[in-house]
């Protein structure tokens, strides 16, 4: 009988062993070749320290291409990405640099085109049997080969996403590859109405579960977990009717009863699940309540053993961790905020169960900084004494801290009893003053247009690890917001400005005035040819006022121009004048 539990287990060990035979299969090369010639072991270390600053600058140009696509400026971004591809070949750099290409065209739905770069990648990628494989690129060919029967079935190519997704379950098992690859072959099979196909792939979601090993593995508070049980007496024991149970106890109280689900395909096994969720111990109500840093201890009783025993338990245990996260947030405390304005609270929201010990509120105190972005200064000394090798580090980002402030988050929740892990605390922002130096840690944060705030937290006891792990949010600040009411007025000052301005302003109230003509309102229609009459007296071109004026005396039903006057711009040599409100156009004379 075998037993396993669903966990995810930190995979920061594998990656620093793999760069550390990485760095030793660089060195010994060069090693090899000093014993034998003086001279190359002069030669080693220039070398070793071009290769290294190369492959800085093609990480530094994939930061950066990458940078350009969060933006959004993709041709920019795409070229970049192409460049890193051409200037290194074969190396994890330029895989990295395909899937990225691959992802930007999949996202456009552009199929044709991200299948090339996942199909190729699939092919660079492969493994070499007998060889093994480091872990980065293992990573990396499953992650091709599930975007490349993605791309298929987004394509509506079902069928032929099958071969690739199948391949992922061989190469990926027990991994979350295999079951994303089991969900989308049921899906295939759902569309092309191969119904009992579809059905048997999509029970076996969930079903590839990593092995814990001798590590004790961790889940996540608030998500679901599951235990699966291998026991070559499951067929013999459904076929009786027996249930197949397992006892959960967590080390803070809480015991439930788990009762395993027959997995399509895999007769010998049985998946059981349990929700959790943070709080104090309900034995018995189906949820496993706990808080960060409980074991949780899953037993099973086989029954019927090799050597003929009856009731011996099996037991696995993982631990019950939550991963922080921290971010900025508007005022309803679930939509993420992307923009901040000085003279508005900035709300700082934290999340980490861990931080709840005890039934009350609890506190915890953040930093929050904001600074602003300055140019690196260039440097004085001479052509011959520059390092080239530090080029890249002038390239890089320099940020200065305004203004700093410390935040008291506080655990929110309702009842008698706080559960929640849930910590929020409010940032109050101003705008800096001209000639002002901010004081550090006022309660105030100062900030400019086009700063930035930003503020970590470091999470102890997470999911992906024993090392602590930074979290960090950052929001960006815009200009100073006017919550009261205004009225605002434009005045153009400029008087040939303002006579065109006023004659466009007249041929619209004329325009409009000859629609309220056309439905019969008479009185509605005068009133604008007045209004446009009225425009006129600013205006700066004869031949435009006399047009307004002849279109305006339709919409009288006297026929008559309903005005005192008429006195154009004095930036004109002639004022024309009107010696009656009532007369006939006839009657307009130049003086």
């Amino acid at each position: 009988m075998k037993f396993y539990m669903t966990m995810k287990r930190s995979s920061f060990v594998n990656i620093n062993s793999t760069l550390i035979l990485l760095a030793l299969c660089l060195a010994t090369p060069v090693a090899s070749q000093a014993q034998g010639k003086d001279k190359a072991k002069k030669d080693a270390a220039p070398r070793s320290r071009a290769s290294s600053d190369i492959d800085r600058r093609a990480k530094h140009l994939y930061d950066k291409a990458m940078e350009l696509m969060d933006y959004k400026q993709y041709e920019r971004g795409l070229a970049m990405l192409n460049t890193v591809v051409r200037d290194n070949q074969g190396t994890t750099l330029a895989h990295m640099a395909h899937m990225s290409m691959g992802k930007h065209y999949l996202g456009l739905h552009k199929n044709k085109e991200a299948l090339s770069h996942f199909l190729l990648l699939t092919r660079l990628l492969a493994p070499v049997p007998g060889e093994e494989q480091a872990e980065t690129k293992q990573e990396l060919y499953h992650e091709a080969l599930f975007q490349a029967g993605f791309s298929q079935f987004q394509g509506g190519q079902y069928s032929a996403c099958f071969p690739l997704f199948r391949r992922l379950t061989e190469v990926a098992g027990k991994t979350k590859w295999a079951n994303k690859a089991y969900y989308y072959i049921g899906m295939s099979h759902y569309n092309l109405k191969n119904w009992n196909k579809a059905i048997d792939s999509l029970s076996l979601v969930g079903t590839e579960v990593e092995d814990a090993g001798e590590e004790l593995g961790r889940i996540e508070i608030g998500q679901r977990f599951y235990a699966k049980i291998e026991d070559a007496d499951v067929p013999v024991m459904r076929k009786l009717g027996q249930p197949i149970t397992a006892t959960i106890a967590v080390s803070s109280g809480d015991t439930e009863i788990i009762t395993g689900v027959p997995i399509a395909g895999k007769k010998h096994e049985m998946l059981a699940s349990a929700p959790t969720a943070l709080g104090d111990a309900k034995p018995g109500d189906g949820v496993l309540q706990m808080i960060g840093g409980d074991t949780i201890t899953v037993t099973y009783l086989d029954d019927s053993t090799m050597d003929g025993k009856k009731g011996v338990p099996r037991t696995g245990k993982v631990r019950a961790v939550s991963t922080g996260t921290v971010g900025f947030y508007l005022g309803d405390y679930s939509t993420p905020a992307y923009i901040a304005y000085p003279g508005q609270p900035q709300v700082l929201m934290l999340r980490d169960a861990d931080l709840d010990k005890t039934p009350g509120a609890e506190k915890i105190t953040l930093t929050v900084t904001s600074r602003y972005k300055v140019e690196a200064q260039a440097n004085g000394e001479s052509a011959d004494a520059i390092d080239i090798f530090a080029l890249e580090d002038d390239e890089k980002e320099v940020w200065k801290v305004r203004d700093s402030i410390s935040v008291t988050l506080v655990e929110t929740g309702d009842g008698p009893e706080i559960r929640t892990g849930n910590f929020i605390g409010r940032i109050k922002l101003a705008p800096l003053e001209e000639g002002v130096e901010p004081i550090m840690d006022d309660g105030v944060l100062h900030t400019n247009e086009l700063d930035e705030l930003r503020v970590t937290y470091t999470d102890e006891v997470h999911l992906y690890g024993d090392e602590p792990r930074e979290s960090e949010a950052t929001i960006k600040v815009s200009g100073s917001v006017n919550s009261g009411v205004s009225a605002d007025q434009y005045v153009v000052f400029d008087a040939l400005l303002k006579a065109r301005k006023s004659s466009v302003e007249a041929e619209a109230l004329t325009g409009l005035g000859g629609i309220y003509k056309d439905m019969g309102l008479d009185q509605r229609a005068a009133l604008r040819a007045k209004e446009a009459l009225a425009k006129i007296d600013q205006s700066s071109s004869i031949e435009q006022n006399f047009q307004v004026i002849w279109s305006k005396i339709p919409l009288n039903s006297n026929g008559k121009v309903n005005c005192s006057r008429l006195t154009l711009s004095p930036l004109q040599p002639h004022v024309w004048h009107l010696t009656d409100s009532t007369q006939n156009p006839s009657s307009l004379t130049k003086r």
